[in-house]
């Protein structure tokens, strides 16, 4: 009998196990020696180091690293399967225009509520992300843009008409939103932001507060 080595969990009790035989003066196998050590800590502390390496720390929602992780692994399916594949860049507007009236601490707090908000009001299969800053990511499988503007519409309605509270203070916001999907098996992720970025910076400069879907007038 060889040495076995395995992990089992009891009554959420995470165990190392090793089995040894044990052997006589002969050779002969006359047991089993079975060593418990409870490495409960040790997996509580790799599942936090876990989360920590794909979770943006201020507002729980993943990180854009993870993201664009998941976006190529979707992007891939979507090509295999053929099936759509849509994206949106959110920009909350004039967000500094909250720190500097109530401070970064509301700033925070006001991006910890508007993920909170956009999470409640998107699909589970949807990927909700922060890119950075008062900048997000929204990747939505096996959504044609055209059913993406209806999600991205929505959630810009339902932003402008929440309030936010800001510890003393509330105030509302609005978002801007660049939109574009997968066209071809050809696309890379790559294009596809530098799309989706365009389409947000168009919606920026015709007003904000609203949904801009990328067109071949855009340019990249």
């Amino acid at each position: 009998m060889n040495q076995t080595h395995a992990e089992v969990i009891l009554d959420s009790t995470h165990f190392d196990v090793h089995i040894s035989p044990l052997l006589d003066h002969r050779n002969q196998n006359v047991g089993r020696l079975i060593v418990w050590h409870d490495i409960t800590d040790l997996k509580q502390i790799q599942t936090k180091f876990e989360k920590l390496a794909v979770t943006d720390m201020l507002t729980q929602i993943f990180n854009r690293r993870h993201l664009l992780d998941l976006a190529e692994m979707e992007l891939k399916r979507a090509a295999r399967t053929k099936s759509p594949l849509s994206l949106a860049l959110i920009d909350i507007d004039h967000f500094k225009n909250i720190n500097d009236k109530f401070g970064h601490p509301a700033g925070d707090q006001a991006l910890i509520t508007f993920a909170k908000i956009c999470c409640e009001n998107i699909r589970e299969m949807d990927l909700f992300a922060r890119f950075g800053g008062e900048e997000f990511a929204l990747l939505m499988p096996e959504t044609n843009c055209e059913q993406a503007y209806q999600v991205c519409e929505r959630l810009c309605r339902i932003i402008a008409q929440s309030i936010i509270e800001l510890d003393k203070h509330s105030a509302s916001i609005t978002i801007s939103l660049g939109l574009t999907e997968m066209e071809s098996e050809r696309d890379t992720l790559e294009l596809i932001l530098r799309r989706a970025d365009q389409a947000l910076y168009d919606a920026k400069q015709s007003g904000r507060n609203r949904v801009i879907s990328w067109h071949t007038s855009l340019e990249i």
